[in-house]
């Protein structure tokens, strides 16, 4: 994915964000920066399993925050991985994964519109079938999407996670 999309939106109770679409090699450094801060800073994973060969072929989203009159600050992340087949589902099945949000911008729904957006751009290439690894913490953002918990909790860099799916028939 060698292009960049760019779109300006706001939340309900904040004004002035901007979404850019694309790939690793147009907002890596972005999606790592606000990646590490959160998931190597703040929950302690280790930096070396922090990335991995999916980065350089899906699709990432990041979003930055206004700046005086520029958006020079990434502040969330996330991103789309197409796979032949997952992990309980049969069939293509899209990953949704590395969902980050840094601390001072939580609880305003950046998360939500991050997961709606991602959704949205696989549903766009004609995928409904969806799997992720969501910390057992987290699990009622992705229920209120229609994801539904599939098998026992694991441990995934030293924090339970739990695999969650939402195909066609979950979300009637």
């Amino acid at each position: 994915m060698n292009d960049r999309q760019d779109r300006y939106f706001d939340l309900p109770d904040q004004a002035g964000f901007l979404e850019s679409t694309g790939g690793w090699a147009l907002l890596g450094a972005d999606a790592l920066s606000v990646r590490e801060d959160v998931f190597v800073n703040e929950q302690n994973v280790p930096p070396e399993i922090e990335q991995d060969d999916f980065d350089v072929t899906c699709m990432h989203i990041v979003i930055y925050s206004r700046g005086a009159g520029h958006y020079p600050k990434a502040i969330a992340t996330g991103r789309v991985v197409v796979q032949p087949f997952g992990e309980a589902l049969t069939g293509p099945v899209a990953r949704i994964g590395r969902l980050a949000v840094r601390k001072a911008f939580r609880g305003i729904g950046l998360g939500t519109h991050l997961l709606t957006t991602l959704i949205e751009q696989a549903e766009s290439q004609g995928l409904n079938q969806f799997e992720l690894h969501s910390r057992v913490d987290a699990m009622p953002l992705y229920q209120r999407f229609g994801f539904l918990p599939s098998g026992p909790a694991f441990d995934e860099a030293g924090t339970p996670h739990i695999l969650m799916v939402r195909s066609a028939r979950s979300t009637d």
